[in-house]
């Protein structure tokens, strides 16, 4: 069989664009690749004809659609070839994600979300959905640094969530770093200016003892983008509103179905790799990681934040927790895992 891969190259600070390209084009598939913003006419008709499956990576829609109109709204209804499309950013752009599915008969949808959610958001869609969440990619996130060895207790680098997303639990965990920063040397950021590409993540991952993160993704999934819209639009039209506003107005009393649809992230991955413990608010986590087992767990009201501290000063615990999780990781979920799996539902 043969593939084409499409991709954008349109950030640097997202590593799992370049995680997931470098997976397939690294398995023992016969791959081609296409950067969706340097394709030729010529280049569009190829897909058409010259391949049996194209794959469509997150990159290529996450915001919105990174490929030819030409493609997008015509020719792909042309080909001979299956489309497995990866959805990047299942918390927003959903109505105009699933008239591409509809239009262009997708035939494999893959998702981040678990298999239950997935299936509940593209139930309107005719396509085979598969619940493909991110993975390790042990080339690049391994252990370069001794743990005893290591400067940073706690270090993060993450951006405030969109508030209408319904929650502020990126925000609440980092606020257990105002709890314990007289205890810890921490190094966390949230400006976007202060990012690392893949291999700064992997090096400043490799100096921490500790970092801490949430399930990425929405509490409240909507196939209808409806609540998002409003949010946006609430903001826009008032000054000083508050998170407390937008929460009280659109959440507080929530009408919808409330489907959950959090997921793990690759930043839970990359921390694997290095052996850096990480401390997650509680979640689901895809049913993949287990509170206490892979990361230490710090309730939502901070109701256990003593015990949680007392975690972090046992550096037996944490050396015990960060090579079970990296062993689990490594032999279980692994890029190459997930592409062995798909395969498999193809």
């Amino acid at each position: 069989m043969k593939f084409a891969i499409l991709y954008s190259n349109h950030t640097k600070t997202l590593s799992y664009n370049d995680d997931w390209l470098d997976a397939f084009l690294d398995s023992d598939l016969n791959i081609d690749q296409y950067n969706t913003h340097a394709m030729s006419i010529m280049d569009n008709i190829k897909l058409l004809f010259k391949y049996d499956y194209i794959i469509l990576l997150h990159s290529t829609n996450s915001n919105s659609f990174a490929i030819s109109k030409l493609l997008r709204f015509g020719l792909l209804k042309l080909r001979r070839s299956k489309i497995i499309l990866f959805i990047g950013n299942e918390y927003k752009g959903i109505p105009s994600k699933i008239k591409f599915i509809n239009l262009n008969k997708v035939e494999y949808v893959i998702s981040q979300l678990p298999q239950d959610t997935a299936e509940w958001l593209y139930f309107n869609t005719n396509s085979k959905i598969i619940s493909v969440p991110h993975a390790l990619n042990p080339n690049i996130y391994k252990c370069n640094n001794s743990l005893s060895n290591r400067n940073i207790d706690v270090g993060n680098r993450s951006y405030e969530y969109p508030w209408y997303l319904g929650d502020t639990d990126r925000e609440k965990s980092l606020k257990l770093l105002e709890k314990i920063k007289n205890q810890f040397n921490l190094d966390i950021s949230t400006d976007p200016k202060k990012r690392f590409n893949r291999k700064e993540w992997a090096n400043f991952l490799n100096n921490c003892k500790f970092t801490i993160s949430t399930e990425a993704g929405s509490g409240y999934l909507e196939r209808d983008d409806k609540t998002r819209i409003l949010v946006n639009k609430f903001v826009s039209e008032n000054n000083n509103v508050t998170f407390e506003d937008v929460y009280n107005k659109f959440f507080a009393n929530y009408l919808g179905d409330a489907i959950y649809g959090k997921c793990i992230s690759s930043r839970h991955f990359d921390a694997i790799g290095t052996k850096t413990c990480q401390i997650l608010l509680e979640g689901r986590y895809n049913d993949i990681l287990k509170p206490n087992v892979h990361y230490i767990e710090l309730k939502k009201d901070f109701s256990n934040l003593d015990d949680v501290i007392e975690k972090m000063k046992n550096e037996k615990l944490r050396e015990k927790i960060v090579n079970r999780t990296y062993d689990y990781a490594l032999e279980n979920h692994t890029h190459k895992h997930r592409i062995e799996y798909l395969l498999s539902q193809l």
